[in-house]
C-alpha cells in the first residue's frame, strides 16, 4: 500500500485538497492511502466530513508543544523579516508606528538588518541550514513507523506546522511536495524555511516569486492553477442546468434565508475586519446616510458579509432595516475565528452571496477575485471613513501591498479616494454592472490562470507521477 502523508493545518487548506476531489483522485488509485493531519481540535470535524476508506485523520494531542518550541517560533519570525519585498518592508514600518518606544526601535533595527540580509541567497541559505539542524524532527518518527509514507504533500508552506512536518521528512528521506495556499503568500508571509522537492504553484507570479525570492529552481514547479476555484467552477456548471424558473426561486430562497426583500436590489458589503482597519462602522455609517438624504435609491439594501476568521466590531453602526450583518461563515472550534475552516457549504453560500448582488464593496481582500467570477462589480474604499489617516496606517496601504497593487492594475474595479467616489460609483455600477468587465476577465486569466475545475486533477496526477510505482 503506497502511502501519502498530507498536512493540513491552515483554516482555509481544506477546501484546496479535501473539498475539490483531489484527495479522492488519489484513493481511485486501489494501492494508495491518504493519512491526513489535522490540529486535535478540528479532528472530529475532519472525521465527519473527510474520513473514508483509505482517507485516516491524524493529529498530534498538544498542538502547541509539538510544533512551536521557541526555536521553531524564532525562525518563525525572522524569516518573515528575511522576505525582502515592499510588503514586509510597509509591515516593519506599521509596527514602528504603533510602538514608538526604545523596544520597538531596537526590534526595528533588528528586522531591518535582516531584511538587508534577506537579500543574500548565502544568508537565506544559512538560515535554513541552522533552522533545520536545531528542529525537532523526531517528533513525526512514530507516525513515520505506523504508516511507513512515500512522500508528504503539505496544503501550505508558509506553515508553521507543515513546515516542522517538511523537515521531520526531509530527516527520513521522504520525498516532500509543498502548495502555495495564497496568492499573496511568496510577498507578503516569510521566506521558505525548507525547500521542498518539488512545488506547486497557483500562477506564474507564485512560480517567478519562488524562484526570486525563495530560491527555487524552476525545474521544480509545476504550476497547477488555484485548487480553490474549482468548488467555484463546479459552482457554474449546477447553476447552467437552471431553468429561468429555477434562478427566480433559488434567488428568492436566498434573499428569504437571508432576510432580505426580494424586491430589492442587493449590495454586498465586505468589512476589511478588526486586524486591518477601525473603521467599517463608518463606511457603512457613511452608505446608510447617503441612502437616507436620497443620495442613494431606496430600492437597494446590503448585506454585510464577514470575513470568515478575522470580522469586524461593527457594534458602533446604528443599523437600519436596509442592512442584514451575517455571522461570521463556515465551521468553528473556539471564540477565536481565526481557525475557522471554509467547509464546501460556506463555499456555496459565498458563491451565492456574490452571484445574487448588484456590486461588492470591499477593501483589498481575496473576495475582489472571487468576485471576478461571477463578472460582479466591484468597488474599493480607498479612504478612511470620517478620519484623515496617515498613509502607514490608512486602508490605502493595503492597495499597494504586490499582489494587490496588480489586481488593481488590470482595472476589475472602481478604487473610491472618498465619500463622494464611492457613492457615485454605487449609482454608475447599478445602471451598468459591465463597466470594468474586461479587467474582471483578465484577472481571473492572470491571477486565477487556469480557470477550468481541473487543478485537482493536476495535482493529484502530478503526485501520481512523483509516487513510487
Amino acid at each position: 500500500m503506497r502511502t501519502v502523508f498530507l498536512a493540513v493545518y491552515h483554516p482555509y487548506s481544506s477546501r484546496n485538497v479535501l473539498s475539490n476531489g483531489m484527495v479522492e483522485n488519489l484513493i481511485a488509485q486501489k494501492d494508495i492511502r491518504v493519512v491526513v493531519f489535522c490540529q486535535a481540535i478540528k479532528k472530529d470535524f475532519f472525521v465527519a466530513n473527510y474520513s473514508q476508506d483509505r482517507i485516516i485523520i491524524e493529529s498530534f494531542s498538544d498542538d502547541r508543544k509539538t510544533f512551536f518550541s521557541s526555536v521553531s517560533m524564532f525562525f518563525d519570525r525572522w524569516t518573515t523579516w528575511m522576505l525582502p519585498t515592499f510588503t514586509i518592508g510597509l509591515r516593519m514600518r506599521e509596527k514602528l508606528y504603533r510602538r514608538k518606544n526604545l523596544k520597538s526601535f531596537i526590534i526595528f533595527f533588528l528586522e531591518s538588518a535582516c531584511f538587508l540580509l534577506g537579500r543574500f541567497k548565502i544568508w537565506r541559505r544559512f538560515v535554513r541550514w541552522l533552522d533545520y539542524r536545531l528542529a525537532d524532527k523526531s517528533f513525526l518518527d512514530d507516525f513515520i513507523d505506523k504508516y511507513q509514507p512515500d512522500l508528504f504533500l503539505a496544503s501550505d508552506i508558509f506553515s508553521p506546522e507543515e513546515t516542522m512536518f517538511m523537515m521531520a521528512c526531509r530527516a527520513k528521506k521522504i520525498p516532500i511536495i509543498s502548495m502555495v495556499r495564497s496568492w499573496d503568500g511568496t510577498t507578503n508571509k516569510r521566506i521558505f524555511r525548507i525547500l521542498p522537492d518539488y512545488l506547486l504553484a497557483s500562477n506564474l507570479f507564485i512560480k517567478n516569486e519562488a524562484i526570486k525570492y525563495h530560491d527555487m529552481s524552476a525545474n521544480k514547479i509545476f504550476v497547477t492553477g488555484m485548487p480553490q476555484y474549482d468548488l467555484y467552477c463546479q459552482y457554474l456548471e449546477k447553476i447552467k442546468k437552471e431553468t429561468p424558473v429555477d434562478v427566480v426561486k433559488a434567488k428568492d430562497n436566498f434573499f428569504r434565508t437571508m432576510g432580505l426583500d426580494p424586491l430589492k436590489r442587493l449590495i454586498l458589503f465586505a468589512p476589511a475586519g478588526d486586524y486591518l482597519t477601525d473603521i467599517d462602522w463608518q463606511i457603512l455609517e457613511i452608505i446608510k446616510q447617503a441612502q437616507g438624504s436620497g443620495r442613494l435609491p431606496n430600492d437597494i439594501q446590503f448585506l454585510v458579509r464577514q470575513h470568515p476568521s478575522l470580522p469586524a466590531n461593527l457594534s458602533r453602526f446604528s443599523g437600519g432595516k436596509n442592512f442584514i450583518i451575517e455571522k461570521p461563515p463556515g465551521a468553528h472550534f473556539t471564540s477565536r475565528y481565526r481557525m475557522t475552516e471554509m467547509d464546501k457549504d460556506s463555499v456555496e453560500h459565498l458563491c451565492d452571496s456574490l452571484r445574487f448582488s448588484d456590486v461588492l464593496i470591499q477593501f483589498s481582500s481575496t473576495i475582489g477575485l472571487d468576485a471576478c467570477v461571477f463578472d460582479l462589480p466591484q468597488i474599493m474604499v480607498a479612504f478612511d471613513g470620517w478620519e484623515n489617516k496617515p498613509y502607514i496606517d490608512s486602508v490605502k496601504r493595503y492597495h499597494d501591498e504586490i499582489n494587490m497593487k496588480y489586481f488593481i492594475s488590470l482595472k476589475p474595479a472602481v478604487v473610491a479616494k472618498n465619500e463622494q467616489e464611492m457613492i457615485d460609483s454605487i449609482d454608475i455600477y447599478l445602471k451598468n454592472r459591465f463597466l470594468n468587465s474586461e479587467g474582471r476577465t483578465q484577472a481571473i486569466k492572470d491571477i486565477i490562470f487556469l480557470f477550468d475545475g481541473f487543478c485537482a486533477q493536476r495535482i493529484s496526477d502530478f503526485i501520481l507521477k512523483k509516487l513510487p510505482a
